[in-house]
């Protein structure tokens, strides 16, 4: 049974989303707590699984060219148990898949493809899984957003949502808005590919514990660590579980747009609750691919008009929008930033 968040818990996750990085000192200077309080409550929120840490990494700079977003209706006749241990085998062995969730004739998968052959071999080996599963068969869209003509929020924008939904009383957050991400490929050694494939592993693993798995020193795993860091390889994110009353519903959302729309029009239509609100959004000029969640679906169907009634009312799509609405309690993960089978495709 969920349960709700004490408000010290909220002001810490809140916290925690806007910079994963922070430390329990930053914590308590950003929301005015002690920092051993601060301690208390992301131990709590981690036992309780309302928050998980995600070392994400920089897809642009590892050898991948695009994301794409794969979406759709499934067969509501099969069951919601053998549809999820269906796609659960097939994302397993397919690790371009870095999250996938699965509810109520609804499934969602993200991945990262290093190239077009690369996303067209996924897509035969999908239809030859499913060949004699044809009831099962789900994922019937995709959108595709190359990083070289796509802005981007991908590594999460937690923030602003929460703030909105717990009703934290703090200075709101400046959020993560979709940008441009140039495309990279930096040279890493053995070493530093082993390292790099186990912080992705295990988000939360120490330095000790990491030199340990991969037999080198604690001080050559910070100092690699640092590295990571400062070439922004990966980024530590906090990422809510959405895992307690105060989260309803979540609203995936699917837009095409006229070809001659761009990002700047797109904000001047919309304002920027249209990004704001969102915690992953895929852009370009033709399409949207953003996750907004609710604190209910009465809340969904107050502020969803707000964010993308614009688009719609101003002439500038290029059709209906598609809209999945989802309620929070019957949201399954089938794959949840599955990050270190991705890279260590591309890497090794």
């Amino acid at each position: 049974m969920k349960k709700q968040l004490s408000q010290p818990e909220r002001l810490v996750l809140f916290a925690l989303t806007e910079d994963g990085m922070r430390t329990d000192s930053e914590v308590a200077e950003r929301v005015g707590m002690k920092e051993s309080t601060v301690g208390a409550h992301r131990r709590s929120l981690m036992k309780n699984r309302h928050v998980r840490f995600a070392n994400y990494p920089a897809f642009h700079k590892l050898g991948c060219e695009f994301l794409v977003e794969f979406f759709g209706r499934t067969n509501p006749a099969i069951p919601l148990d053998d549809k999820n241990e269906v796609y659960t085998r097939f994302f397993k062995r397919n690790p371009q898949i870095f999250d996938a969730v699965s509810g109520e004739g609804f499934l969602m998968a993200s991945a990262a493809f290093t190239k077009i052959s690369d996303l067209l071999n996924f897509n035969e080996r999908h239809d030859i899984f499913f060949e004699d599963l044809p009831t099962s068969k789900g994922l019937v869209e995709l959108a595709i957003f190359p990083f070289e003509i796509s802005r981007c929020s991908y590594s999460y924008n937690f923030a602003p949502c929460i703030h909105r939904i717990l009703g934290v009383n703090a200075s709101e957050p400046a959020g993560s808005k979709p940008k441009w991400h140039k495309l990279e490929s930096p040279e890493l050694s053995k070493v530093e590919m082993k390292v790099f494939l186990e912080m992705l592993e295990f988000p939360t693993a120490t330095d000790a514990e990491i030199a340990s798995r991969t037999r080198r020193s604690r001080q050559s795993v910070t100092a690699l660590r640092n590295s990571f860091l400062e070439r922004d390889l990966f980024i530590r994110t906090a990422v809510p579980t959405l895992n307690s009353v105060e989260f309803g519903a979540v609203a995936y959302v699917h837009l095409k747009f006229k070809p001659s729309v761009t990002l700047d029009k797109k904000n001047s239509i919309a304002g920027n609750d249209w990004w704001m609100q969102s915690c992953y959004t895929l852009e370009r000029n033709s399409e949207l691919f953003a996750v907004y969640p609710f604190a209910s679906f009465k809340e969904y169907s107050s502020l969803m008009g707000e964010y993308i009634g614009p688009f719609e009312r101003s002439g500038v799509l290029a059709q209906h929008p598609e809209i999945f609405v989802v309620s929070s309690e019957n949201i399954v993960d089938l794959v949840d930033c599955a990050f270190a089978p991705l890279m260590r495709r591309i890497l090794t």
